[in-house]
């Protein structure tokens, strides 16, 4: 049943039981700091991420961009945490090659928001920081996990 948002308008997509959309699960587990882990559900790497944090416990938001753009405030967190627009650019991505956005100026920005499989993933955040990619020994360290 159509839930009323905040501002007034219908959210027919959210989860009664939970009050979130499908493109941002919140998956809860004992112990550990709530962290933003950003991604698409088809992409082996955030697979891995994702099944990393469960087997951990570690509580997190999962966002996938598949579904969810992210808002241009996002991005621009995510760019400061990990030192710029143009480190965020999956340059081995299908679209990437296809598109021959080596080849073209582009504002990264805007094309990031336009087209967010340009994103390399899974990304994981807790504000301020961030981490790039699937690394076992990285995400332990930014989270405590073991």
């Amino acid at each position: 049943m159509p839930r009323l948002g905040q501002n007034g308008e219908f959210n027919a997509c959210r989860s009664p039981a939970t009050g979130h959309s499908p493109a941002r699960q919140r998956v809860s587990h004992s112990g550990g700091s709530a962290l933003q882990l950003y991604g698409r559900k088809k992409c082996r790497e955030t697979q891995k991420g994702q099944r990393w944090l469960k087997e951990r416990g570690v509580e997190f938001h999962f966002t996938d961009l598949d579904t969810k753009a992210l808002a241009p405030a996002e991005l621009d967190s995510l760019a400061r945490a990990l030192g710029g627009v143009e480190a965020l650019v999956d340059t081995q991505s299908a679209l990437y090659k296809d598109k021959g956005y080596s080849y073209r100026e582009v504002d990264l920005r805007t094309e990031l928001l336009e087209h967010p499989k340009l994103l390399k993933t899974p990304l994981l955040r807790k504000a301020p920081s961030a981490v790039l990619g699937f690394n076992e020994i990285a995400w332990r360290t930014f989270t405590g996990a073991n």
